[in-house]
């Protein structure tokens, strides 16, 4: 999109009664316009979260000054060099942290108007870190620690055989995150935990898990994602940067918002109809394991593999649990996956 056409998306989302986009990557400061598009937002009143991995900071760093800029996530892939620089390119940690000081210092930051929080995508070259996350938080200043497993689209799904981690070791891994989180006073984190995983997180650790995602996704009223052709849609893996589908691979006149209102893009039936299969969840019925535990109704797991046109897919932190957790929760396993995988809610 041009920057006629992104403070278009903006004025729609502003009317919409959207309070915040979040600007994300690829890498969004490296857009010639990147200040214009914040000094935009902030002339419609809104607030403006940026993803970035802090390699190149210029761009950013001359936005901090700017009221609508309320909060930057950094990307990290390790949070040591060799983990991190294994999948961004070597010297590519020093330059992140060396930016980050920078923005630490900033008056912004310093007054509190201005957050940073880190994402950290969890793989087999950062395994071993994940006890240390809590307190590498703490010492470098975010605010919040979004723990996240791997997600098999892109470059992931080519790295699959040497990233992925399953079984007893992955969680391992949760439960080593979620026990430092918990007793590092101050700790806030954001970790997807199903009823399944907290269950098993209850038991392993003895703690009763308070922090149970029942929904992982609320659906259009919570959230919408515009892509960089400037078409609106529901999630993120509709759009042509995640769907092989030819079909949205293009401007889709009904769905753009340079072109139409927020309020006739949402009135379509492409918003419709996601609503609509969340409420019923007959796309979580093809998730392993979800066709066999008992938390099916109530449960609303995240299914992006399944509208990417994958034919089935899986919850990896409830899979891991079915596949291993009777090592450190005896008897979860039969207690949980339990239910009848023909006995499913309809695809229609």
């Amino acid at each position: 999109m041009s920057t006629k056409e992104i403070c278009a998306v903006l004025r729609q989302l502003q009317k919409g009664g959207v309070d915040t986009v979040t600007l994300l990557g690829g890498e969004p400061t490296l857009r010639k316009d990147f200040t214009d598009i914040v000094s935009a937002a902030e002339q419609l009143g809104l607030y403006v979260s940026v993803n970035s991995n802090l390699i190149d900071f210029r761009s950013l760093y001359a936005v901090c000054q700017n009221a609508a800029l309320k909060n930057i996530v950094v990307s990290l892939d390790g949070i040591e060099a060799q983990s991190h620089d294994k999948m961004r390119g070597k010297g590519s940690f020093a330059k992140t942290m060396n930016n980050l000081r920078a923005l630490t210092r900033h008056k912004r930051y310093l007054d509190g108007d201005l957050t940073v929080d880190m994402t950290f995508v969890l793989t087999a070259a950062n395994r071993p870190e994940t006890p240390k996350l809590a307190a590498f938080a703490a010492e470098h200043g975010f605010r919040t620690i979004n723990f996240k497993t791997l997600q098999y689209n892109d470059r992931a799904e080519k790295n699959k055989d040497t990233l992925a981690i399953t079984g007893r070791d992955l969680l391992d891994a949760l439960v080593e995150f979620y026990v430092g989180c918990l007793m590092r006073e101050g700790s806030r984190f954001n970790m997807y935990i199903p009823p399944a995983l907290g269950e098993y997180l209850a038991q392993a650790t003895g703690t009763p898990c308070e922090t149970i995602t029942d929904e992982a996704c609320g659906g259009t009223s919570v959230y919408s994602y515009v892509d960089l052709l400037g078409n609106n849609f529901p999630c993120p893996a509709m759009s042509f940067e995640e769907n092989e589908n030819i079909n949205v691979s293009r401007r889709i006149d009904r769905l753009n918002l340079a072109i139409n209102s927020f309020e006739d893009v949402h009135k379509t039936s492409v918003f419709k109809g996601f609503d609509t299969s969340i409420k019923r969840g007959h796309r979580k019925s093809f998730l392993a394991p979800c066709n066999t535990c008992v938390f099916l109704e109530t449960c609303s797991p995240c299914t992006n593999e399944i509208i990417r046109g994958s034919k089935s897919g899986a919850v990896a932190e409830c899979l891991a649990v079915q596949q291993a957790g009777n090592d450190r929760a005896p008897g979860i396993t039969s207690r949980i996956f339990r239910r009848n995988p023909d006995d499913q809610p309809s695809p229609t």
